[in-house]
């Protein structure tokens, strides 16, 4: 991919500025800075800033986006805990909590799950999932777990060193030989239980 413009809702992304921007795309980072010293309620409750005025006065609204984004990832036993003392995939969880707590159309995950063990990474896919359900929820996500690429996205973007390979639904782009050609490695494909395809890459 080489050039091209960037529409967020209908609006040119170079013409918005810092506040509105962060109200309409929020990010969890594959590696985030670490608020030492602030709780995981207060890095929540950061998501709802750019919502706010000069003065960042939460309103009882505001509170209430943190209490259901603390409780939907399942933080809330944690809220009073300072981030210094969580594990990495627990961090992880509190930024995405942040993120959802932004409330925004957009948002972009880079390599979201790469610090969660299975169970983590599942449920935090499978909240996605529901949020998209739940309100207008646009996410985009870079990833090398093709498996996961797999089973939750609607539509995959193929990339090779930057250029668009192939984009449609999964089961159309997600082919053994495209998928050859990108990784370097055969792969193999089956297919689950419960019906959803899977990748492995073969040996030797």
């Amino acid at each position: 991919m080489r050039g091209g413009n960037v529409s967020i809702c209908g609006q040119d992304a170079s013409t918005l500025g810092r506040r509105e921007y962060a109200t309409m795309v929020a990010m969890v980072a594959q590696r985030s800075e670490l608020a030492r010293g602030f709780s995981v309620r207060e890095v929540v409750a950061m998501g709802r800033a750019p919502h706010q005025g000069a003065w960042l006065r939460a309103s009882h609204r505001d509170e209430q986006w943190v209490e259901e984004a603390l409780t939907v990832c399942r933080l809330t036993p944690l809220a009073e805990r300072l981030l210094d003392e969580l594990s990495g995939g627990q961090v992880q969880r509190v930024h995405l909590a942040r993120a959802l707590c932004q409330r925004t159309p957009v948002l972009l995950l880079d390599e979201m799950a790469a610090h969660l063990d299975v169970r983590h990474a599942v449920a935090a896919y499978t909240l996605l999932k529901q949020q998209q359900s739940a309100r207008p929820l646009a996410c985009v996500a870079v990833m090398h777990d093709l498996n996961a690429a797999a089973r939750y996205a609607d539509q995959v973007v193929l990339l090779d060193h930057g250029e668009v390979v192939a984009a449609g639904p999964p089961r159309q782009v997600m082919t053994e030989n495209q998928l050859a050609a990108v990784y370097r490695t055969p792969i193999i494909s089956a297919e689950a239980a419960d019906g959803q395809p899977y990748f492995v890459a073969r040996a030797g």
